[in-house]
């Protein structure tokens, strides 16, 4: 089954703004995303995908492939989906342009949740939460998940929330921006309706799980590093 893979790009990120463009040890954020997403077997073909020159300029330099999109989409996996529309290809990641450690590992197991049930609209990935402050951050999605690995929730906020406070007896799982679908539900994603948890939270997953759709969610055991302050590239740094 044919794969594309997607890097949605935009320049206003009201955190950072300009982050993709940012550079690190010489290099744009976004061509440390297109390079290690690049390494995957799995992806026959990568495109980024744009509505800003500055960025497909970017690009270009360093010889990806650009997708120049519409600007009106209100999230990345809609610009995805405007581009897969396109290309035709069964199945299509979407790799968001700040993992900046993004690992051929986490590809597969994103494109292997998402195969394991026909049902499935997308599969993504996620990994165990040791550190106070990863649980506490924000800007660290948090998922829970049943037990089959189906997606309950998403949110920067905490969860579960631990009543008994019982150090050790709660499992926090900190998500990954990469998200495999099958492009008939990417399609039908992009036609729906924001829900009023995508809007309060700023998660477009939400979308899929407020109308009923399913996620599977892989569980590694790697922990990478996404962009979404400046202050994140002190702990890069570190």
């Amino acid at each position: 089954m044919r794969i594309l893979g997607v890097i949605p790009a935009r320049y206003q990120s009201k955190r950072f703004p300009g982050k993709i463009l940012f550079k690190i040890k010489g290099k744009p954020l976004i061509q440390w995303v297109y390079e290690g997403a690049r390494r995957s077997r799995l992806i026959d073909r990568l495109i980024i995908a744009t509505d800003d020159e500055r960025i497909a300029e970017c690009a270009e330099d360093f010889g990806a492939e650009v997708f120049m999109s519409r600007s009106r989409h209100k999230c990345g996996s809609e610009r995805v989906a405007e581009a897969a529309g396109k290309f035709k290809y069964p199945l299509v990641v979407n790799i968001q342009g700040d993992e900046y450690s993004i690992r051929p590992e986490i590809i597969r197991a994103a494109v292997n949740a998402v195969k394991s049930s026909t049902k499935t609209w997308a599969g993504t990935v996620a990994f165990p939460l040791k550190n106070t402050d990863d649980i506490k951050n924000p800007d660290l999605v948090k998922v829970i998940v049943d037990k089959d690995k189906n997606a309950l929730y998403f949110s920067r906020c905490t969860i579960p929330h631990n009543a008994e406070n019982k150090t050790g007896r709660t499992q926090y799982l900190g998500h990954i921006g990469v998200y495999a679908f099958r492009n008939k539900y990417l399609q039908k994603f992009a036609g729906l309706k924001q829900m009023p948890l995508e809007k309060a939270e700023k998660l477009e997953q939400l979308r899929i799980l407020e109308h009923g759709g399913k996620i599977v969610v892989a569980i590694t055991k790697i922990k990478t590093l996404s962009i979404n302050r400046r202050t994140d590239i002190r702990t890069l740094k570190k």
